[in-house]
């Protein structure tokens, strides 16, 4: 849907409006102010029909929604022309909510009219018009689109949908440029004059060659270099390169890549490291940093699950369940079923303790669709005792330990990070929650994976020049209660500095997401707590495990 290759025709409803914009002619207007009558939009309309109008637009000097007929004039359009599109530019100071739900039916595209980002600016503008009222009608009415699937067109998602090019210009743009790229929309700013610098925009655009160095031109660096998006299990609906995938869905432009990698538990971690690695070598400055898994699309073992035979019959640990990696782990260290289920009430407890004190507010995101809405993590159960986790059935081992009370449970998650470089983050005024001092990768014996952490921390210590007695933030990641104590014991961790808020076994252990979660946990608690380090740490199946130590930045 295109306003300019669609034939169009502009019809002044009404001449009303409750702003008296500096910069406008209306009060210079001699007619009356007044509303266009049904009998003239029945005419009006019908003409279009004949002359095959495909798009009314529903503006001029007065503010639409100031006509108290005005859906009804819409709903005699849409009968006379299902097919007319309804395009509508307003200040949203006389779009209230009562009106909310009829535009969502109504209007096809809509156009915000805003002249001063700061309040103080946009009433010395638009004089008679509150600037709180109007915002206010604005994000109302967007979050109503939002959850109706962005049904209307703003302005504002044409412009991502269609990547359309958009340039500022005027006092404001001139004398400060640096604030006026920064919108996330403006894709370039004219200093001073712009005749001849639109000339040679212009005519680059339709040629399709760089316009970066324009004369009077700022224009904004396309920044992200790649997504990199873990995933354990690339199939199904997050198949087909699901990180290319995401860039398409987010509006990127096409010049952003996507690659989907595959370190097991560990692919979003990795997708830290890669993107450090890349930034280190001057192969890109920001790199967005996600993980994804629906273990309720995608089962353990994938949708294709096809071992080795000879691999299976001579090392038949390789493929050996992570359940029963957890009973070895569990015997190896002596680690009763008593002590497991107490360490997975202690991350229920702490979890629901952060819940119910907001502490997740920021870190985690709403999902809305038609028909429902998720805000709160529903893996979490306050109530879990001993004598409730005594009931459950042993799920791997009959002789053993481990129960579905005391390891993660099957969930769907995705997680996303920032990772860019530091000088790109101060001249961005971008929140910096961490620098990433170190990382590693360890190999383990893989009927013992859940040990992996171990030798990975180790390293990544050993890279750091630190002891884990330096660290006060630890996230650890909890496959399994058995695993996660025996890493505890081992490196001879402070138990009050692991999973201060909760760990997987009570929020949930959607594999490829994990770890940009815990890394970018761990830096999060860092920041908000004002400690100088902090590890983030996993086992990941096969025998492996991998490691990232952040530090303050000053």
């Amino acid at each position: 849907m295109d306003y300019y290759e669609n034939k169009t025709i502009t019809i002044e409803v009404t001449n009303r409006c409750s702003a008296a914009c500096i910069m406008c002619p209306r009060e210079k207007m001699i007619q009356n102010l007044e509303v266009m009558q049904f009998d003239v939009w029945k005419k009006l309309i019908d003409n279009c029909a004949e002359l095959d109008i495909e798009m009314l637009d529903l503006c001029g000097y007065g503010d639409v929604f100031l006509d108290r007929g005005l859906f009804e004039k819409i709903a005699y359009a849409k009968t006379i022309n299902p097919d007319f599109k309804i395009y509508i530019s307003t200040t949203g100071i006389a779009m209230n909510k009562r009106k909310w739900e009829d535009i969502a039916k109504w209007v096809d595209i809509l156009k915000f009219s805003i002249y001063g980002m700061s309040k103080e600016v946009y009433e010395k503008v638009m004089a008679n018009v509150k600037y709180d009222r109007a915002y206010g009608n604005i994000l109302g009415f967007l979050e109503l689109n939002k959850q109706n699937d962005n049904k209307v067109y703003t302005i504002g998602n044409y412009i991502v949908r269609n990547r359309i090019p958009v340039l500022v210009g005027g006092v404001f743009a001139t004398f400060a440029p640096h604030l006026a790229i920064k919108h996330p929309l403006v894709r370039a700013v004219c200093v001073g004059e712009g005749e001849n610098a639109l000339i040679d925009l212009c005519d680059r655009l339709d040629r399709g060659t760089d316009y970066s160095d324009v004369t009077n031109l700022w224009v904004k660096k396309e920044d992200i270099e790649d997504i990199i998006a873990g995933c354990a299990y690339p199939e199904g609906a997050q198949g087909y390169n699901i990180a290319k995938i995401v860039s398409f869905m987010t509006g990127m432009p096409e010049h952003v890549g996507g690659m989907t990698i595959n370190r097991w538990c560990g692919s979003s971690m990795q997708s830290i490291h890669s993107a450090a690695g890349a930034i280190s070598m001057n192969a890109g400055k920001v790199f967005i940093c996600c993980g994804i898994e629906s273990m309720t699309s995608v089962p353990i073992n994938g949708l294709n699950y096809s071992p080795h035979p000879e691999l299976i019959r001579e090392q038949p640990n390789v493929y050996l369940s992570m359940g029963l990696t957890a009973e070895n782990v569990a015997k190896k260290f002596n680690i009763s079923r008593k002590e497991q289920q107490e360490f997975a009430i202690q991350s229920h407890s702490k979890a629901f303790k952060a819940q119910s004190s907001n502490a997740f507010d920021e870190e985690i995101t709403i999902i809305k669709n038609k028909e429902t809405e998720v805000v709160v993590d529903g893996a979490i159960r306050p109530n879990t005792n001993q004598e409730i986790l005594d009931g459950l059935k042993l799920v791997f081992d009959q002789k053993g330990t481990v129960t579905a009370g005391t390891a993660s449970p099957l969930t769907d998650g995705a997680s996303a990070t920032l990772v860019c470089e530091e000088s790109y983050a101060i001249s961005n005024n971008l929140p910096i929650l961490a620098r990433i001092k170190s990382t590693a990768i360890n190999g383990c014996p893989p009927e013992l994976m859940g040990l992996g952490p171990i030798g990975a921390s180790l390293k990544a210590l050993k890279r750091a020049g630190l002891d884990i007695n330096d660290i006060d933030i630890i996230e650890l990641n909890e496959a399994f209660a058995s695993q996660s104590l025996a890493c505890i014991k081992e490196l001879n961790i402070n138990p009050d500095k692991v999973n201060i808020e909760g760990g997987a076994i009570a929020i949930g252990h959607p594999l490829g997401a994990t770890g940009t979660r815990i890394t970018a946990k761990a830096a999060y608690l860092m920041s908000k707590q004002n400690k100088q380090y902090a590890l983030a740490t996993q086992c990941i199946g096969l025998g492996q495990g991998i490691a990232t130590v952040l530090e303050k930045v000053e």
